[in-house]
């Protein structure tokens, strides 16, 4: 949250008058925000990694993502005029996105429209932090900084069972804990939140 600060001008002035404007960054809160999401699992330079579903960013290792707008882009939307705005910011739908449970995850499950055509990737469900700003929607936040905190290698007959430990070894290099669920069990989703710590 910015609080603005107003200084007046010198005494001896008939009339005060905005000199400058400060403001100073107050933390709202003292832990990250722990939230749900999708990736996509794909084969980097540095070996496997994780992915944005919806805009195929990868998330670096050892180190926050950062949000960025996209703005010329929306998974709602059509193309539309980029703007230069630090993410998040009200009004637009930039920011790393976390859902507050695993029920709004569905549709990320699959590809969005734009990515028909391209190979398939394997997903992953896990919960992540947010920190920084954050700002509330209805299913979740959208964060500006964002790092995994667990992560569900999902597994279905597309994955082949030799790739497997490669992905795990792969994801693991993020230092967070990793397992494995079959994607295609009934409430597997809802599950998940179940067992998480």
């Amino acid at each position: 949250m910015r609080i603005p600060t107003r200084l007046a001008s010198a005494a001896g002035r008939r009339r005060p008058r905005e000199v400058a404007a400060e403001s100073h960054d107050v933390p709202d809160l003292i832990e990250p925000i722990v939230g749900w999401r999708v990736w996509r699992v794909s084969a980097g330079a540095d070996g496997w990694q994780l992915e944005s579903v919806v805009y195929g960013a990868s998330w670096p290792v050892g180190r926050p993502h950062v949000a960025r707008c996209q703005r010329a882009w929306s998974i709602l939307t059509l193309p539309r005029p980029a703007a230069r705005h630090d993410a998040p910011a009200l009004g637009c739908e930039c920011g790393i996105h976390a859902a507050t449970g695993t029920g709004a995850l569905s549709p990320f499950m699959w590809d969005p429209p734009r990515h028909v055509g391209r190979p398939w990737l394997p997903r992953a469900v896990g919960r992540v932090r947010l920190w920084g700003t954050v700002v509330a929607g209805p299913l979740g936040w959208r964060g500006s900084h964002a790092y995994p905190d667990d992560v569900w290698l999902l597994v279905d007959d597309r994955v082949p069972t030799s790739s497997v430990d490669d992905v795990l070894l792969g994801i693991s290099r993020y230092g967070v804990p990793v397992h494995v669920v079959e994607s295609g069990s009934t409430g597997m989703l809802a599950g998940l939140e179940a067992v998480s710590p």
